[in-house]
């Protein structure tokens, strides 16, 4: 299985603003690079967190989907902390999977009403990757990537399932202690990585890394 993340970020590592989250970082140029990387997943994932700031479903664009299915939708979600009033329950052309733990489980298959396929994945206060991506490579999902948050990411990279990471260097520096970074978590990680791709595109500098010492799933 190939586990890897697209994110656009400011110079100073944050991801998003927490007062306006729908705001992009990144040019239409970027919109369009992240449909491209889009296109190589079979399944996108997210946190409940990334999931209330865009309460949608992440798809390609009817143009790149032609000739295929929309990915599945996952979402991490602990406390099954979502609104089964947002948009993202009601597209019948995406696959929807929740993640949460065994004392949320009866509230996440509530909340869902029948529009996804829940599992528990854990049994204390986090859902465990582990777990979580065992259960993908059951389902026969090939090509996870992986679209934040923060806390996902570190979960994520610190499980050691984290391959590659595409990134956007954004020209914005937002500052904003409580604006979420590429990486938040509780752990410092030092993750080696090697750069092996970047290009330059006007004020955007697009960067392909591999993650040193990952694990295959």
């Amino acid at each position: 299985m190939r586990v890897f993340s697209n994110l656009a970020i400011s110079l100073d590592g944050r991801i998003a603003d927490r007062t306006s989250p729908s705001k992009p970082l990144g040019t239409p140029l970027d919109r369009r690079t992240m449909q491209v990387i889009r296109k190589m997943s079979d399944v996108i994932l997210v946190g409940a967190g990334t999931l209330r700031a865009h309460p949608r479903t992440m798809k390609i664009s009817s143009k790149l989907a032609a000739t295929r299915k929309q990915p599945a939708n996952v979402i991490i979600s602990a406390n099954a902390d979502f609104d089964p009033d947002w948009d993202f329950w009601k597209d019948p052309s995406v696959v929807r999977l929740v993640f949460t733990t065994e004392r949320s489980l009866a509230k996440a298959v509530e909340r869902s009403a029948d529009r996804a396929l829940v599992f528990a994945a854990g049994q204390g206060d986090k859902v465990e990757m582990k777990l979580v991506f065992e259960k993908l490579k059951a389902l026969a999902f090939k090509n996870v990537l992986v679209e934040g948050g923060g806390e996902i990411m570190a979960e994520v990279l610190a499980a050691g399932f984290l391959q590659e990471l595409y990134v956007t260097l954004t020209p914005w520096i937002l500052g904003g202690r409580a604006n979420p970074s590429l990486v938040m978590g509780d752990s410092t990680l030092w993750s080696r990585l090697e750069l092996k791709k970047q290009r330059k595109i006007g004020q955007e500098i697009y960067l392909h890394y591999r993650v040193k010492g990952a694990r295959r799933v």
